[in-house]
C-alpha cells in the first residue's frame, strides 16, 4: 500500500510541476545538454542547499525510461529524494517540495551540483563522500 501511495504522490507532483514547458536547456555548463527547473523558487532552494550562489536551478534526469526522463530530478544530484527516478527507494522528502530536508549533497557546494560523480571523486580523493566510504566501496 506504501508503495502506490508514493506512486500517486509522484505523479500528482508531477502533473503540478514536472513538466517539460517548465524547463529550459542550458548549455556549456557539462558535456552534454542539462534541463533544469529554472522557477525562483527552485533557483532559490537548489543555492541554499548546495550552497552555491550561481546554481541557475535543479537538474532535470536525462537518463532512464519515457516515464523517468525530463520528468524527475537528476538521480546524481537528488539521488533518493521523493520525485528522483527511483520507485524502489526509500524515499527522503526535501524542501524542494517542503517536508523535510535532505541531507544528499546538502552544502556540499556548485561542484557537486554541476560536475560528475567521477569528476567530484577526483576532486575530493581523500574524502568522496558521499558516492563512496573513505576507503572507495560503494556506500
Amino acid at each position: 500500500m506504501e508503495k502506490v501511495t508514493r506512486l500517486n504522490t509522484r505523479h500528482t507532483l508531477t502533473r503540478l510541476g514536472f513538466a517539460r514547458r517548465k524547463m529550459v536547456t542550458s548549455w556549456n555548463k557539462v558535456k552534454h545538454d542539462v534541463h533544469m527547473v529554472v522557477t525562483p523558487k527552485v533557483m532559490k532552494e537548489a543555492r541554499r542547499h548546495f550552497n552555491c550562489s550561481t546554481l541557475e536551478g535543479a537538474e532535470i534526469e536525462n537518463q532512464g525510461g519515457g516515464g523517468t526522463v525530463s520528468n524527475h530530478w537528476e538521480k546524481r544530484v537528488f539521488e533518493n529524494e521523493l520525485m528522483s527516478g527511483v520507485t524502489t527507494q526509500v524515499f527522503a522528502l526535501s524542501r524542494m517540495p517542503k517536508a523535510e530536508d535532505m541531507e544528499w549533497g546538502k552544502n556540499l557546494g556548485c561542484a557537486f551540483a554541476t560536475k560528475s560523480c567521477l569528476t567530484w571523486i577526483r576532486m575530493n580523493p581523500t574524502n568522496p563522500y558521499p558516492f563512496c566510504t573513505i576507503h572507495y566501496e560503494p556506500r
